[in-house]
């Protein structure tokens, strides 16, 4: 995960193993959450893991 996503910033307290054990799935949005209003968006996911954007390979994403 810390390779798409930098535990800095906004995201450092995902440095908290606690913290992070907290993630959930939102049902309706498909993001990933935390507490304190922290979530990644697939699409976010999906560029982080690939290194491209959604909009630039048509038919692939999530």
């Amino acid at each position: 995960m810390r390779a798409v996503v930098p535990f800095d910033g906004v995201f450092a307290a995902l440095n908290d193993p606690a913290v992070f054990r907290q993630l959930y799935v939102d049902a309706t949005w498909g993001t990933l959450n935390w507490p304190g209003n922290l979530d990644l968006a697939p699409e976010a996911l999906w560029e982080g893991v690939t290194g491209r954007r959604r909009d630039d390979d048509p038919g692939q994403g999530v």
